[in-house]
């Protein structure tokens, strides 16, 4: 994996010949050194191929070439556009396709005829389409970089070879850490991963995470307080409706895919804390097989209460350990966690899938061994919380 910054010039600017200067030369980052991809991204053809001759000769490695801007060409337009520039230099060229900026994005079939291109190589993806970004370098081969930081994450664990970032301007080394760490698989398999019912290819993704040696649960949706300025999506459970359409509504939400091992709230500090909304949910659960997780989104939660009463094996959150997305305010919640472990046995963290959260549970699970903790997934926390209630019964 790779982490870039590329420099993007405006039209106006990048026309300036003095921009070009020392694009030869390699840029120092730390003990390693980097080369240039000149911006040269215009809504005017022969413009953008004119920059790229330039940048060509000043010595720029590479071209990002984004997709004409304001015109809205048609997808014929856009291969012509990137066709030209292509063939004004020998430079190979990264695309840029960011919708909400130009008005247009790179169709999927745009694509694959570009990449027939041999200087077309790469793409800053910002359109955050995974199902589109999988396809296209499954079939092409094409490197993918993610091109909005907050979904870095996600596209390298789908293939991607890297960030071309902002956030990389000022936290280099921690961008570093996440790409690395996704390569060499330093998630621990005893992570269990979480999926909404509305992911894409679920079914997909599913299955890569538990190739890897993840549990899976799937997150359902649920009333929370603030309910509906806070909207938990379509087909929440919700406590102004019956038993019967609740009923329809989970079984719709756990037909989305197959394979996981339980579920998990997804808001709900208002149906959780609900008694005769959860019975019956809890029951269907139950009879499913599955397991509950408590999510924990209220202290009045009438789940563990329940899932005690029917024998559904459940488990708590004890915390969350990004709320405060900050490295040293995740190691803190990561040592209470161990804390509550030795006091009670077991401890249930949960995390969102930030760079920085990946970072530092990486780093966190590396050193448990010689703490004398283990690192399980949930359903062994889950089964160790029901044996315990029936001790205690």
């Amino acid at each position: 994996g790779s982490v870039l910054d590329v420099v993007e010039a405006v039209a106006w600017l990048a026309g300036d010949r003095h921009w070009w200067r020392g694009m030869d030369s390699p840029i120092r980052v730390g003990k390693q050194s980097a080369f240039v991809f000149a911006g040269v991204g215009t809504n005017d053809t022969a413009h953008s191929a004119q920059l790229a001759r330039d940048a060509a000769a000043a010595g720029a490695r590479g071209l990002l070439l984004v997709a004409p801007y304001y015109s809205k060409p048609t997808q014929e337009g856009l291969l012509a556009h990137v066709r030209a520039v292509a063939d004004a230099t020998e430079l190979p060229i990264m695309l840029y396709d960011i919708p909400g900026r130009c008005g247009v994005a790179f169709a999927v079939e745009t694509l694959l005829r570009l990449a027939e291109h041999p200087r077309v190589v790469a793409m800053k993806d910002a359109k955050g389409d995974l199902d589109a970004a999988t396809r296209v370098q499954a079939a092409t081969g094409m490197a993918w970089y993610s091109g909005d930081d907050g979904m870095t994450l996600a596209h390298v664990a789908h293939g991607g070879a890297g960030v071309v970032g902002v956030t990389t301007h000022v936290a280099t080394r921690q961008v570093v850490a996440l790409v690395d760490a996704l390569d060499k698989g330093d998630l621990p398999a005893a992570v269990t991963l979480a999926f909404s019912p509305f992911s894409r290819d679920l079914d997909h993704w599913l299955t890569l995470a538990r190739d890897a040696g993840h549990e899976v649960l799937l997150m359902v949706p649920m009333e929370p307080e603030a309910f509906p300025r806070d909207d938990p999506g379509p087909q929440a459970l919700l406590v102004s409706l019956d038993a019967e359409q609740n009923r329809r509504r989970l079984e719709w939400l756990l037909a989305r895919a197959a394979g996981y091992v339980g579920v998990i709230n997804g808001m709900g500090s208002r149906f959780t804390a609900t008694r005769m909304a959860m019975s019956p949910v809890l029951n269907q659960i139950h009879q499913r097989g599955l397991l509950f997780i408590d999510a924990a989104t209220t202290p009045r939660s009438v789940a563990p209460p329940l899932a005690e009463e029917i024998g559904l094996p459940f488990a708590v959150s004890d915390r969350v350990i990004d709320d405060i997305a900050a490295p040293d305010a995740i190691d803190l919640r990561l040592r209470e966690l161990e804390e509550i472990a030795r006091e009670r046995g077991v401890a249930v963290g949960l995390g969102s899938p930030y760079p920085v959260t990946r970072e530092r549970l990486a780093e966190w699970a590396a050193g448990l061994e010689r703490k004398g903790l283990v690192l399980a997934p949930v359903s062994a926390v889950a089964a160790f919380g029901t044996e315990a209630a029936r001790r205690d019964g």
